[in-house]
């Protein structure tokens, strides 16, 4: 079976290292033009001497749809690519193009699910493959599985998490195609749900609140872009932090106190929060209290 992988940045290259691992080679890969930021999708293609085109719109350049055209493929695999397939890609290979998507379908669908499910404390995500057709994340479904999140989890620890898994179902999904070109998935019963990039508002720390909602806004939102610490007139982007044994009450909401090694304790709700690390000038740091004086 002939097939096109598209997709970027961590999740696609995972998932392209998987089927390439299992000997499923994509005769050809389209990425995003990357902006000075490491691009896996392009990196492991090279490595295995697959032929890549980088584009930065793909439903708009001429050129790849006629190139995608021209190569005739069966199927097109397409893993976080971030933006909507239209016409007339949809309509190039036999068997259609299928998304991997880090949710367990029909909930989180949607551009920023991984940061979602944090946020909202879910003790379980998961992984899907579906046909893709003009409305996002609405195709039959091939295979899903789901994954579970660890309390310590973060969007990067998650995220690959979800690039393995959609590398395996990249792997399944071909061998149920390969096997059986009529296939046709299913349509899954449950709530559905859509979530989006948060908005600048919702990265602001509102300390009235219970200390584990808020310390699943900051692993939400790590190692970027953070969660923000309104902190002596500046903002603070919160990389990482820890539940305390300290106890808070409504008269500490919001107060900030110094740990005996330096780090901010802020009060919530319940308990006080203690801020582990910063994002400072797109770099991590630990030892933020010398930087910041008093």
């Amino acid at each position: 079976m002939k097939f096109i992988f598209v997709g970027q940045n961590i999740l696609g290259g995972l998932t392209l290292k998987e089927l390439i691992k299992d000997n499923k080679v994509p005769s050809f890969v389209v990425t995003r033009k990357s902006d000075n930021y490491p691009n896996l999708v392009e990196e492991t293609a090279l490595t295995h001497k697959i032929p890549v085109y980088k584009t930065s719109e793909i439903n708009e350049e001429k050129e790849i749809i006629q190139k995608l055209s021209d190569l005739k493929p069966d199927i097109i695999f397409c893993s976080a690519w971030g933006n909507i397939i239209k016409e007339p890609l949809l309509k190039i290979p036999k068997l259609g193009w299928v998304n991997f998507h880090p949710s367990f379908l029909p909930t989180y669908k949607g551009s920023s699910p991984i940061t979602w499910q944090l946020i909202n404390g879910e003790e379980f995500g998961g992984c899907t493959a579906h046909f893709m057709m003009a409305k996002v994340d609405a195709g039959k479904i091939i295979v899903r599985e789901k994954i579970k999140i660890d309390p310590n989890d973060n969007s990067q620890t998650l995220r690959e998490k979800c690039g393995k898994s959609l590398g395996k179902l990249a792997v399944k999904t071909y061998d149920i195609l390969s096997k059986d070109p009529d296939f046709q998935g299913f349509m899954p019963k449950g709530e559905k749900s859509s979530y989006h990039p948060p908005r600048e508002k919702n990265k602001l720390i509102g300390w009235n609140d219970k200390a584990v909602n808020i310390y699943n806004l900051i692993r939400g939102l790590s190692p970027y872009p953070c969660a923000i610490l309104a902190y002596k007139n500046k903002e603070l982007r919160v990389s990482e932090a820890t539940i305390t044994g300290q106890k808070s009450s409504t008269g500490l909401i919001g107060s900030i106190k110094k740990d005996s090694d330096g780090k901010l304790l802020v009060g919530t709700k319940d308990f006080f929060i203690k801020i582990i690390s910063l994002r400072i000038s797109d770099e991590i740091v630990d030892d933020y209290a010398n930087r910041m004086g008093d």
